[in-house]
């Protein structure tokens, strides 16, 4: 392992006065050195007491240090005297510069007494008696306070779940919390993170995270995940749920996952839903916080807009946002550059530990350096892997007054039936020669269950969803017959995309439901079709998630014209000179996206026999993404 290139890092009260990032990662041997390890658990409120791993630097800086915590249901290993890994990675600028750091099971998990509740809805406040993970943050940050050689001033992180406790660490009201960045912090697990984007099962996510969703009370190295035999995928994970029913492929869950049970019982966005979700909590007294989020997280792309946004309309000031081409947490991959064959640049991860996290908690922590900038951002564009590989990404990054830019304006792409293209003001989008005249046309195609659209083209050769595909290459699905694909032509000058994706489709189909899967592509000159965002959206929401309103099929065996408007997550990327858009339709993203029965059924518990074909048919529709 590299030995740190900072000089003033061996010397805790010279970095205080500094506050100096630390290039590449620090030496193992030199932490050890440096820090001691203790182990303790933390009594709450309601006499329940939480596992917690803590590093101090053996000579403090003067005045005390600042703490760095994060909360997590994934246990604490290393347990013992052995450190934790990343110390020298994700948390190397914060111990470089004499930081406590702590770590924390939360409760119910682990070695912490409790019981766990996945994703814990947020109860008490700093008066009450009534424990949740708010208030364990809060009785946490008052231990540490008293028996360790802080400053006072205390900050959180952490991705994914982690991020979801950070989130709601930042609701506890303790004084001496400074600072929170959630990054890429689950956030609705109905809506768009994780297990549902916009109410359909996320099902290879799913089956995959059962394992997670088991209790967590033992230690082990892997988190304490515990594999269940009857979610094991046999063979390539497009066969093993090909032909299956939702109801026949969990069934085996009901005895052994509480959680599933739940989600069977809350099929529509209810009060169970709202209750998970922390940003309804958010006031303006919060801390300083900055979301973290990466474009092509196929996990939690939906939490970090979520939260930023909120978090926005509470407070203007000290929120800060930070998007780059990352998939889930890739900003603590040191060697991070691609996903699939798009290639984004190289060392942004070291760029971003040092240039934007560590700073933005020095400067509430410690009082040192300048106040952040609103937005940080790293855009993708060009991707081809012989102009990429070797660039470096810091000649990318830019920094914003807002998100999306404050010159942003809405670009509307129709959909062309007529010569399938995509036009803007009835000229097509790159060449601006005049589209022809859509009078009356549409497009049809049948989405069939037997035979669904496969989500990446490594699909028949895996046994788990590969996170490239939120960046994976397109090419061939434009042959199918159940995949409508619309082109723009060439673009001669570059197209600066940024902001949320708003879909709107004219639609009709022979059966009561059906999912739309809408595609934003980015062909390249080399052929390659880039995934930008694709999102899904089925039509039993098409009038909100409250309830399942299912259409009506008339005589005629279709139903009547509809509309069917969704939001996906937002995009950052350039459209270069020499690329084109392509759009595309289609009803199915398997096994991603749990295939639709297209049948007025019971979701969860449909059968295979329930799964009915479904001819579609595209009246028209648009999608509009600002540009700037």
């Amino acid at each position: 392992m590299r030995r740190i290139l900072c000089v003033a890092a061996f010397i805790f009260p010279l970095i205080s006065l500094f506050a100096q990032p630390c290039q590449g990662t620090l030496d193992a041997d030199w932490i050890k050195e440096k820090y001691s390890k203790r182990e303790v658990m933390i009594a709450m409120r309601d006499g329940i007491s939480l596992s917690t791993a803590i590093y101090e630097p053996k000579q403090a800086p003067k005045g005390g240090s600042p703490i760095m915590m994060t909360r997590t249901p994934y246990g604490l290993w290393p347990y013992g005297e052995e450190f934790a890994g990343d110390l020298g990675v994700a948390f190397k600028n914060y111990v470089a510069n004499g930081y406590i750091i702590v770590y924390q099971s939360v409760r119910g998990t682990n070695l912490s007494e409790g019981e766990f509740i996945q994703i814990r809805p947020v109860t008490s406040d700093s008066d009450s008696s009534a424990a949740d993970d708010a208030s364990d943050t809060y009785d946490t940050i008052e231990w540490l306070l008293n028996n360790t050689k802080s400053n006072g001033k205390v900050g959180i992180k952490g991705v994914s779940y982690p991020g979801f406790y950070s989130t709601v660490a930042a609701l506890c009201g303790h004084p001496a919390l400074k600072a929170s960045s959630p990054q890429a912090p689950v956030c609705d697990w109905f809506i768009g993170d994780d297990f549902h984007h916009n109410g359909n099962l996320m099902m290879a996510d799913f089956n995959s995270f059962t394992g997670y969703l088991c209790p967590r009370r033992f230690i082990a190295e892997n988190g304490g995940k515990y594999p269940l035999e009857a979610t094991r995928v046999e063979g390539n994970i497009y066969e093993h749920f090909l032909g299956r029913g939702i109801g026949e492929i969990f069934s085996c869950l009901a005895d052994s996952i509480a959680f599933w049970n739940e989600v069977k019982a809350h099929p529509d966005y209810d009060e169970f839903w709202e209750a998970c979700e922390p940003t309804s909590h958010f006031h303006a007294g919060m801390p300083a916080m900055m979301v973290v989020g990466g474009l092509y997280d196929a996990e939690d792309f939906y939490g970090p807009y979520r939260t930023y946004r909120q978090m926005l309309k509470v407070r203007k000031e000290d929120v800060y946002f930070v998007e780059g081409p990352w998939y889930h947490g890739s900003w603590r991959n040191m060697s991070y550059n691609h996903m699939d064959e798009a290639w984004f640049g190289n060392n942004s991860t070291e760029y971003y530990l040092n240039n934007i996290e560590y700073p933005f908690f020095a400067y509430y922590l410690e009082g040192k350096g300048e106040k952040p900038a609103p937005v940080y951002l790293l855009t993708s564009g060009e991707t081809a892997p012989e102009l990429m590989s070797e660039r470096e990404s810091e000649e990318f990054w830019e920094t914003l007054e807002a998100w999306p830019s404050l010159n942003a304006k809405g670009l509307k792409m129709n959909l062309n039936a007529a010569d399938s293209s995509i036009t803007v003001k009835g000229r097509v989008l790159g060449s601006g020669r005049k589209a022809a005249k859509a009078v009356s046309a549409r497009r049809n195609y049948v989405s069939d269950p037997s035979d669904p659209v496969p989500y990446y083209h490594e699909a028949s050769k895996q046994r788990r969803r590969d996170r490239d595909y939120m960046v994976g290459d397109q090419r061939g699905l434009e042959e199918r017959a159940d995949v409508l694909t619309y082109y723009a032509d060439t673009q001669e000058d570059t197209l600066h995309f940024l902001g949320p994706v708003k879909v709107r489709l004219r639609l009709r189909q022979t059966r009561p439901d059906a999912d739309y899967i809408v595609k934003l592509i980015d062909e390249r000159p080399d052929g390659y079709q880039m995934l930008v965002r694709a999102d899904v959206m089925p039509a039993r929401y098409r009038k909100g998630f409250y309830a399942s309103k299912y259409l009506k099929v008339r005589r005629n065996g279709w139903t009547r014209a509809f509309t069917l408007k969704f939001t996906m997550p937002d995009i950052a990327h350039n459209l270069m000179p020499g690329h084109r858009l392509l759009i595309q339709v289609q009803s199915s993203w398997f096994p991603l996206v749990a295939m639709n029965p297209q049948n007025e059924v019971s979701y969860y518990d449909a059968q295979w026999e329930d799964y009915k074909s479904a001819e579609i048919c595209v009246l028209g529709g648009s999608v509009t993404v600002p540009i700037r």
